[in-house]
């Protein structure tokens, strides 16, 4: 099997610091957290950290390590960023034919922790706003489609979310398996722009707090109104109790699903961090909690479930064993630090899977 992956290549730097303390601030009833550090002060860390990452390297290790050919669509520096990005690739067996050089840095990401194990990333995007710029590149990349089994694009920066509706017509004529999990960029740019793009997708993911942005963004623009579904299950999951909204929009889980298969998608992810993973495919929702495993770093959790639930589609065709694949992947991942540290081969993931199956907890409503 093929799939092309295509968006972040990023050099990640994880600063060891100790002492990250947060505050909880509230605005319009909506809860965030905030990082804290000491303004006009030298800040001593532990150490750091140099690893690899972006949405396009991090999915194309997991694939690779779960059997299926790789090809990442990215654009990096000439740099010691971009080597190591290269190297990294290279050692999990991902084929690195697609990979464009631009004048600018390769995208870097400084990670900064606090003492809950969630962390603040500060983001400088780079050769990643290049993306697509490479004519040459890019007739290879579309040559590939035509005989992958699977697109996968994950957040694009800048101008390089131009490519998204011309990569998204010729991938659909042929076919592919489509799934794309947007970054802010693409939703906050709202349903006039995003919309016409739905149809074309298999496959939509997001998190609770970009399916939340995009609800406000539609209600904004008057694409709908202004409401609250009130849901009655019994034994429901956070996102699925009677009330239960995603956010500032005021809307609920379902509203935000509805919607989505209305445009197009046959499926529809929402992970809702440590609560767990909700998916629907129109008939039903599917969730599973987050297992719980000692919390390392989350950076690349989403990545790595996201990957290894497409590719378990793609292999079993089952939801329910992609599901609790790409949880268990997951929960790896974030024992560790570094996006791709955790990320698990197809044998020993499929042998973790036996080993907690009395323990997983799916529901599906």
């Amino acid at each position: 099997m093929k799939v092309i992956t295509v968006g972040g290549a990023t050099q990640d730097i994880f600063i060891q610091y100790e002492d990250g303390r947060t505050i909880q601030l509230t605005h319009d009833g909506y809860k965030e957290s905030y990082l804290l550090l000491k303004n006009d002060a030298k800040i001593p860390v532990k150490g750091i950290i140099y690893t690899t990452g972006g949405g396009a390297t991090n999915t194309a290790v997991a694939f690779s390590r779960l059997g299926i050919e790789a090809h990442p669509w990215i654009s990096i520096g000439n740099d010691i960023g971009a080597q190591a990005i290269l190297h990294e690739l290279q050692g999990n067996r991902v084929i690195i034919d697609l990979y464009q050089q631009s004048s600018k840095p390769t995208g870097t990401s400084f990670i900064i922790p606090s003492i809950e194990h969630t962390q603040t990333i500060l983001v400088f995007r780079g050769a990643n706003e290049d993306l697509g710029s490479d004519l040459a590149i890019k007739r290879k990349a579309y040559a590939h489609i035509e005989n992958a089994h699977a697109l996968y694009i994950s957040s694009l920066s800048a101008g390089a979310a131009q490519l998204l509706n011309p990569l998204l017509t010729y991938t659909r004529a042929h076919r592919t398996l489509i799934a794309c999990n947007p970054g802010n960029a693409q939703l906050q740019q709202g349903p006039c722009w995003i919309n016409p793009l739905l149809p074309l997708i298999d496959l939509f993911i997001v998190n609770a707090h970009e399916a939340d942005l995009f609800m406000s963004n539609l209600i904004e623009e008057k694409h709908i109104a202004t409401s609250n579904v009130a849901l009655r299950i019994t034994n429901a999951p956070e996102l699925l109790q009677a009330g239960a909204v995603l956010g500032e929009s005021n809307r609920s889980l379902l509203d935000f699903m509805k919607y989505i298969h209305q445009q197009g998608p046959a499926l529809v992810v929402v992970t809702n961090g440590a609560e767990g993973v909700y998916i629907s495919d129109r008939k039903h929702i599917y969730f599973h909690p987050s297992l719980d495993v000692e919390k390392v770093s989350t950076v690349g959790a989403g990545d790595s479930f996201n990957a290894t639930f497409v590719a378990y589609l793609l292999q079993e065709r089952s939801i329910k064993k992609a599901l609790i694949a790409g949880m268990v992947n997951a929960s790896n991942v974030i024992q560790h630090i570094g996006s791709k540290t955790g990320l698990m081969y197809k044998d020993e993931l499929d042998e973790a899977i036996e080993r907690v199956t009395l323990h997983l907890q799916l529901q599906i409503f």
